[in-house]
This record gives structure tokens, C-alpha cells and sequence, in this order.
């Protein structure tokens, strides 16, 4: 969101063109016109900060802001396409959480699994020509304590392609291990999940309630 500052900026500049105009149209220009400056600031930063927390997630608004709602646990398996040099095989695929935490202007995506976590240092939504929208994640992944001698601490980068009416993200992923791969996650809740295991019952408890109204 823009800063106090940036805000700032932008009200004088726009200040100083108005009072260009009227000076030009043969106004007169006194102190008093620069007075409300301090409310002016106050009172767009506090617009800005509500539409950037709520206001923008209203369907309405959120048809004309142009950006859809990602909030929440997803559910999905990520596929690796390293291969054992020992036994020759590819690995399995593994179960994980997705938690997105999101606002209009910041996005943060958090991975779980059994294993790690994913702590997101960039992101960004962007919005194709075709109107498809992807999600390009620069994550740092730290696995458990006790599976680093084999596991090491790791960065990448995830895109994530939004699709299906139940919000369904796909794509692949790469690290700087030299692996890569493919995840899949489906929307499962608005809660966010803080864990691999508070997600995975989150998963089951929207896949209990999707069998109930069926």
C-alpha cells in the first residue's frame, strides 16, 4: 500500500496544480488554502488502508478492481520430477497446504508439508491479456530441524495459474537445488491454516461438508 509519504507527494502535487489554475483563472491564493493539507493526507490514507484490507474484496468492487480473492487454505500435492540415483525412480508425490494471505496491493503464500515450510520473499498476482490470472511466488523453504543433514535449506520460485470456479491454482515450481516440478492446490476453506496438520483438517472438514451437500 502507499506510504504516508508517497500520499503526501501526490496531494501537494495535485495541490500545486490546483492553486496554478486558479492563480492562472485570476483567483487569489492564500495560507488558508494549504490549511486542510494534514487532513487531506489523513483522510485518503485512512480510505486507502480500508480498501486495501476490505473494501476491495466487496464482489462489486472487486469486478471493477480487477483482482480476485485468493484469501485461505488450499489443499494439493506437489510432484517432483527429481529422480533417486540410487533405485533409478521418480519420488512420490507429497500432500501440502497452501495458506494465502492477502490484501489489495501485498500477497503472501505459505506452503506446509509434512516436512517443511515456505515463507514467501516476493509476490506478485498478474493479469494475462486472456484475463487468466497467475501467481509468481520467490519463496525461501525450511525444512525441519532434524532433516537438514539431508534437507538442506532452499530458495525458488513458483507460478501458479488460477483456474475453475472453485479456485483451483496449477503450475510448477523450481529451486535453486537444481530440482523442479509441478503442484496443484484446490481452495478448501477461508481460514488460514498455520501448519501442514491444522490444514490438513481443514481439508477434511470442507471435504466432509462438500459430501453432505451432495
Amino acid at each position: 500500500m502507499p506510504g504516508r509519504l508517497h500520499i503526501s507527494i501526490l496531494v501537494g502535487l495535485v495541490a500545486c496544480t490546483w492553486a496554478v489554475v486558479l492563480v492562472v483563472a485570476g483567483s487569489e491564493i492564500g495560507w488558508e488554502f494549504a490549511k486542510p493539507f494534514s487532513l487531506v493526507v489523513g483522510f485518503i490514507s485512512g480510505v486507502l488502508a480500508c480498501f486495501d484490507r476490505w473494501l476491495w474484496r466487496w464482489p462489486l468492487v472487486r469486478v471493477v478492481a480487477g483482482r480476485p480473492d485468493l484469501e485461505g487454505t488450499y489443499w494439493g500435492r506437489i510432484r517432483s520430477e527429481w529422480v533417486d540415483p540410487a533405485t533409478g525412480q521418480e519420488v512420490v508425490p507429497i500432500s501440502a497446504a497452501l495458506v494465502i494471505r492477502q490484501s489489495y496491493f501485498n500477497i503472501i503464500a505459505t506452503v506446509f508439508t509434512e516436512e517443511s515450510a515456505s515463507t514467501t520473499i516476493a509476490a506478485a498476482l498478474d493479469r494475462a491479456s486472456d484475463d487468466r490470472f497467475t501467481l509468481s511466488v520467490v519463496y525461501r523453504n525450511e525444512p525441519r530441524l532434524s532433516l537438514q543433514d539431508h534437507s538442506r535449506i532452499h530458495h525458488g520460485g513458483v507460478r501458479l495459474q488460477l483456474a475453475g470456479p472453485n479456485i483451483r491454482l496449477h503450475g510448477s515450481y523450481w529451486t535453486d537445488r537444481n530440482t523442479k516440478g509441478e503442484m496443484e492446490f484446490t481452495h478448501v476453506s477461508r481460514n488460514r491454516a498455520t501448519d501442514f496438520e491444522e490444514g490438513k483438517a481443514i481439508a477434511g472438514q470442507g471435504a466432509k461438508l462438500r459430501g453432505r451437500k451432495r
